[in-house]
């Protein structure tokens, strides 16, 4: 997504080339390039130098940022809401989990998938009955926007910054309006 549709998107003002491809968000000490990160604790604005995101969420325009960036009067809830923008559920690949207990005389389709330690009865296997989904059990993996975040970036997601997404992603899926301090 081009930083100027992402910035649209979020209703931020853009300051730099709005040109630049944004391919997710990190936490500014693991950000590569084509990834956005922010600002909003201006104690950590000396690392704004050392990342190599291509843009930065921030709360007021800072001169000379070697960065394109994205203001906001409320970073954290905008940085949530680009987590949401940039967020993709797994999807397991289809087939059947070598741990998984299939039944002998189940089918199972192209596009479904038996994750380890499922169970597919007959009963409840085939194209027909079984849409494309686990078994049962629940994926090992990343839920919500914040724990993709803290997953991809165990060392900079603070529980805080983590807690925080995870508040303004459920507030911003239920349409929820978001208090701020300003």
């Amino acid at each position: 997504m081009r930083l100027r549709h992402l910035a649209s998107q979020l209703g931020c003002d853009l300051v730099g080339d709005g040109e630049i491809e944004i391919t997710g968000v990190a936490g500014m000490e693991h950000a590569v390039p084509g990834q956005l990160t922010f600002l909003a604790n201006p104690t950590y604005a000396p690392k704004v130098k050392q990342t190599r995101a291509s843009a930065i969420l921030i709360d007021e325009p800072v001169r000379d940022l070697p960065i394109s960036s994205l203001v906001s009067s409320q970073p954290y809830v905008d940085f949530a809401r680009a987590l949401a923008l940039f967020y993709q559920p797994p999807r397991p690949a289809p087939g059947i989990h070598p741990l998984a207990y299939v039944a002998a005389s189940a089918s199972v389709g192209d596009s479904e998938h038996a994750q380890a330690s499922s169970t597919m009865p007959a009963a409840s296997a085939g194209a027909s009955t079984c849409p494309s989904r686990p078994i049962s059990g629940r994926l090992p993996t990343a839920t919500t926007p914040a724990a993709a975040l803290e997953q991809a970036n165990p060392a900079t997601s603070s529980r805080m910054t983590v807690r925080l997404a995870n508040a303004f992603a459920t507030k911003i899926r239920r349409g929820e309006r978001i208090a701020t301090s300003r």
